[in-house]
């Protein structure tokens, strides 16, 4: 996983009128391609820009795939978070609008031009750069590797809250499938469907960021380690459970893979195993946890559903019990947040309440109908789809094929993998 640019400014002079002119850069950025690195050499300030103190000499941008950049110099030391679109790079810091890079070509084997702006200004800055070598972390001067980023904790904590945001994102995708398909609509379901695939590539940006993270947390030991490995595997867990339950069998990796590298196939039974293993490790959490972030108890709710997917249902009574005693009757026991597309606000994904505990707690002691009535009565929520997937009641109660309970894997990870086996049915 490369760093996909850096920024590392060296000089500033004013504009001289004699500006090179700029020609396109046909070149698509996208958060899971690496383009190469370009470090500034020449960079000119507008007219208008009323920052000729900046000092480029002292700033340095680093751009990681992972959609993080930290800014050191002029700014101080922040970090913030960026989005890419075709060939611009918007950064926000502390959720407010950053600076928008464009960039476009001159040489496009030797340099190229960026033009910065400075949303809170309008100040306009023209860079001239040179394309350097892409390595991660090996030892080129001004290249950051993970090891060093994941010392310092608000790195590691924008990196959990970008993974919880992935998190969210998946599950609301797979809300929409399970509730289309409920209604009798199964037309994402073919090998072929974008929504499918969609739903693959975030499940993966989830099980990438895992890896990454449990990787290099124990290298580089920041502080409150053990609340983020807590953390992460509990994130891995959940990944792995949605894995098994909605494809069966799927790409799984603990650590890092090469970019050329294809992951091992894991079979459900596997990804259930390996997620028992995070959650149960992930319930040993103690002390004030975030809003919005998995404790201990929320650990033993995912846990429960994984238990009853393995076949293990003697074990649910204890763990719901320990929940029950920490929530209560709460309304709302957990949720997740994403953000709303329209509204641009963080939106809750209502994951368990005191109802949902109680259900998972019926269903092991066999008290199916009643799981199934009160399912009903609650609507679509997380767990319902696995529910009757677990139970093998779909086919009767939304009208799907036995097959169908299983999603398709996508054909673009068919044709990658040859290893890699359709589900029956599709």
């Amino acid at each position: 996983m490369a760093i996909a640019w850096l920024f590392a400014a060296l000089s500033c002079n004013k504009p001289n009128g004699n500006e090179q002119k700029e020609k396109g850069l046909d070149i698509e950025l996208t958060r899971d391609q690496v383009i190469g690195k370009w470090q500034v050499n020449q960079a000119k300030f507008a007219e208008d820009a009323k920052m000729s103190e900046w000092d480029f000499s002292t700033t340095t941008f680093e751009f990681m795939e992972n959609g993080l950049f930290d800014s050191r110099g002029y700014f101080g030391n922040n970090e913030g978070v960026f989005t890419v679109s075709g060939n611009k790079v918007n950064t926000t810091l502390e959720n407010k609008p950053f600076m928008t890079f464009l960039l476009t070509a001159i040489d496009e084997d030797k340099n190229v031009s960026v033009t910065a702006t400075v949303e809170s200004t309008g100040a306009k800055i023209w860079m001239i750069c040179h394309k350097v070598k892409d390595v991660n972390g090996g030892g080129e001067p001004g290249v950051v590797s993970y090891e060093t980023m994941f010392r310092q904790e608000q790195y590691v904590q924008q990196y959990l809250a970008k993974t919880y945001s992935e998190l969210s994102n998946y599950l609301k995708l797979q809300l929409e499938i399970e509730g289309r398909i409920c209604k009798g609509d199964f037309s994402d379901l073919n090998a072929s469907s974008s929504t499918i695939k969609d739903l693959w590539v975030k499940a993966y940006k989830v099980v990438t960021d895992c890896a990454i993270a449990l990787t290099y947390l124990p290298v580089s030991n920041p502080q409150n380690i053990m609340y983020y490995q807590y953390q992460f595997s509990a994130l891995r867990g959940i990944i792995a459970y949605q894995l098994a339950t909605t494809w069966g069998h799927a790409w799984f990796y603990n650590t890092p893979p090469e970019a050329t590298d294809i992951p091992v196939i894991c079979p459900g039974s596997q990804l259930l195993d390996s997620a028992y293993y995070d959650l149960l490790y992930s319930s040993e959490m103690t002390g004030s946890i975030p809003a919005g972030y998995i404790d201990n108890a929320t650990a033993l709710a995912f846990l429960s559903f994984v238990q009853l997917t393995r076949g293990r249902p003697e074990t649910i009574s204890p763990i719901v019990k320990d929940i029950q005693e920490k929530y209560g009757k709460k309304e709302v026991v957990f949720s997740f947040y994403y953000t709303d597309s329209i509204t641009n606000q963080q939106t809750p994904l209502e994951v368990f309440n005191a109802n949902t505990i109680q259900l998972l707690k019926d269903e092991a002691v066999g008290l199916l109908d009643k799981v199934i009535e009160g399912w009903k009565n609650i609507g679509l929520t997380y767990g319902y789809w696995q529910m009757l997937t677990r139970t093998k009641k779909a086919p009767s109660l939304v009208g799907c094929q036995e097959y169908q309970m299983l999603f398709p894997i996508p054909a673009y990870v068919i044709d990658a993998d040859y290893n890699m086996k359709q589900n029956p049915g599709y």
